[in-house]
């Protein structure tokens, strides 16, 4: 998700349509906040997916809050979405964002994915 929001806010960039909306009235916070609410909303979809099928077909969160991990879930895609704007600022052509906000998420899910798969092996590895 955070590769093409950000492709999609330099491809704004670069056809000036972000100076164009501007110069007609749009204001900033407006313009961050619609793709917050875009990304939010996508994210939100993510979330429920995820939690359905890790719910129905794991014993991993039986003793959780479903709505706590969903919160925290959702906090997530709010942090990527503020790494993104951040990026985007540095970002002006599509190609780079793509590149910049692809290696941004492979280093921000590195950690989870190694902790999970390490979690797997443990859990699996009889003994």
């Amino acid at each position: 998700l955070m590769p093409t929001a950000m492709v999609d806010v330099a491809t704004e960039k670069e056809s000036k349509m972000k100076a164009v909306q501007e110069i007609n009235g749009l204001p900033t916070s407006v313009y961050w906040a619609s793709w917050m609410a875009y990304f939010m909303v996508y994210g939100a979809l993510g979330t429920a997916m995820s939690l359905s099928v890790l719910k129905a077909f794991t014993s991993w969160f039986h003793a959780s809050d479903i709505t706590l991990l969903a919160g925290l879930w959702l906090l997530t895609y709010a942090q990527l979405f503020a790494v993104m704007c951040v990026l985007s600022v540095v970002c002006s052509r599509a190609v780079v964002a793509s590149l910049v906000a692809s290696v941004a998420q492979f280093l921000f899910t590195l950690p989870s994915t190694t902790i999970l798969a390490l979690a797997l092996l443990r859990h699996a590895t009889p003994g």
